[in-house]
């Protein structure tokens, strides 16, 4: 793609240029101000000087209308120095400070301009003060000598000049300067210009085109010929440019055999590629045929223990009924209750398995759930009302295994028929608490108590004669492998902990 060329004004050389003329023209500038300013300040002293004579002209004169206070002398001898050149006012004051006689431009009291006209009568306030209308003064005594030779200071004088004077003595100095200023500016302008364009412009501008012509079809032949004159850094700039083609030219070649080696490698890579890919869909079509394989394999068992809890939990019925039926015929209270403990131990562990039948879960049970069952079936076989004696469940999300389900069910199951039994005579009212809980990642406790009268202290609970603590004790420590601890404070309440 060929660049167009932005001209001298985006040249290097243009901006050499603008550098170039831009610091001469800040030091044209500053010693014109230095030389106008000194010219300044060299005309005013010769103004302040011509001022300092004008008090031995006009002094004495001043000194004898004041000492005999004759007015018209004073007004004509400041109305004559008012219109010299260089004065712009005369302002006369008595030993006493007050202005006796003002003529033309002086400061009044507050150092302000102030204008009197000849006859001493003020006209206006000047004007504000600018560079150019400054005013500045000199100062001197009014004295008289009288017949004895004494001198008396009378008062005081001053003369006033302003800028205006000075810049039109200096004017014309301050136009040839300027004149001066322009043409060396304008005349050192075109020779930068000119050489600036030889030596530096043209020389870059014909490198700029021969490097646009570079592309990667022509390296192998193509080299940077410009003329420049003499050994500089434009000549060093050329030489650069061929080295860089030169190494260029190498480098593509280079670039083109990795890329000829790097297809012959991708293709033989894909064939790889291929290859591996084909085995890898015989490799997944097995997979997926055993995992259908394994998954009807995992179907049928799922059904199949579905079928055994089932028949567990019918098997469990039956016997259960047997018993019912064979209580129903029996006459002694006792046996009465001990079939009817056993009809509820099956029936708890029948629940077990009807929970796995009904929620196809065969690892975990929600015992939650299973609590309250049980625990409304034994209330339904004591018939005490939930008005007496009320459950409280506080079972957080805990499943649990088949193995320590059944055990645990059996537990609750007789704990809560005690406490249905034993706790709560005489219509007694109360509250059954059953918690269930994880005390951390590896442990679950489970509680049962009541506050109704308690287990009698002389009662051993790891010695019991009772059937039912007898089989908490068994289950706890047994089946469950964990630890049970008795509280009698307050009712009785059973804590057991075991590992998950």
């Amino acid at each position: 793609m060929t660049r167009k060329s932005g001209g001298l004004r985006k040249s290097i050389a243009g901006q050499l240029l603008k550098i170039i003329f831009g610091l001469y023209f800040v030091l044209a500038v500053t010693v014109t101000g230095i030389q106008l300013t000194v010219e300044y300040f060299h005309v005013k002293d010769s103004v302040l000087k011509e001022m300092r004579k004008l008090p031995v002209t006009f002094g004495p004169g001043i000194s004898t209308a004041l000492w005999t206070y004759n007015d018209a002398l004073l007004q004509s001898i400041l109305e004559g120095m008012d219109h010299i050149q260089i004065v712009t006012g005369v302002n006369i004051r008595g030993a006493d400070g007050e202005t006796v006689r003002s003529v033309g431009s002086v400061h009044g009291a507050n150092g302000n301009a102030v204008v009197f006209d000849k006859y001493g009568n003020r006209t206006s306030d000047g004007k504000n003060e600018t560079v150019f209308s400054g005013l500045f003064g000199h100062e001197f005594p009014i004295t008289h000598t009288d017949f004895d030779g004494a001198v008396h200071e009378i008062g005081w004088g001053t003369v006033y000049s302003n800028s205006r004077v000075i810049i039109d003595r200096v004017k014309y100095g301050f136009v040839l300067i300027l004149i001066n200023s322009v043409i060396k500016t304008l005349g050192l302008w075109f020779i930068f210009l000119f050489f600036v364009r030889k030596i530096l412009g043209r020389p870059l501008g014909q490198l700029a085109h021969a490097v646009e012509q570079v592309s990667l079809e022509n390296l192998e032949d193509h080299e940077i010929d410009v003329h420049i004159s003499g050994e500089n850094e434009l000549s060093v700039l050329k030489d650069a440019f061929n080295g860089m083609l030169e190494k260029l030219n190498r480098q593509v070649k280079e670039i083109r055999n990795a890329r000829d080696e790097l297809d012959q490698k991708v293709e033989e890579r894909t064939g790889e590629l291929v290859a591996t890919n084909r085995q890898l869909e015989r490799e997944i079509d097995e997979r997926k045929r055993v995992e259908k394989q394994i998954k009807s394999a995992l179907e049928e068992k799922e059904i199949l223990l579905a079928e055994v809890h089932h028949r567990v939990k019918n098997n469990m019925q039956v016997v259960i009924s047997l018993l019912k039926l064979q209580s129903g015929k029996l006459v002694d209270k006792q046996l009465i209750d001990i079939f009817k403990d056993s009809e509820n131990r099956i029936r708890s562990m029948a629940l077990v398995h009807e929970n796995l039948y009904q929620t196809k879960d065969f690892a975990n049970i929600n015992f939650s759930q299973y609590v309250k069952t049980v625990s409304n079936l034994l209330f339904g076989s004591y018939s005490i009302s939930p008005d007496k004696v009320s459950l409280n469940m506080e079972i957080e999300g805990v499943s649990l295994r088949l193995d320590h389900a059944i055990p645990c069910g059996l537990i609750i199951n007789e704990l809560i028929s005690n406490s249905l039994k034993y706790a709560f005579p005489k219509d007694r009212e109360g509250e059954i608490k059953v918690a269930l809980r994880s005390t951390n990642d590896h442990e679950i406790e489970l509680t049962v108590s009541d506050d109704g009268i308690g287990i009698p202290d002389g009662v051993d609970i790891q010695n019991a004669e009772s059937m039912g603590l007898q089989l908490v004790h068994l289950l706890a420590e047994n089946q469950l492998d964990g630890k049970i601890e008795v509280d009698r404070d307050g009712g009785t309440s059973f804590r057991i902990r075991f590992e998950k």
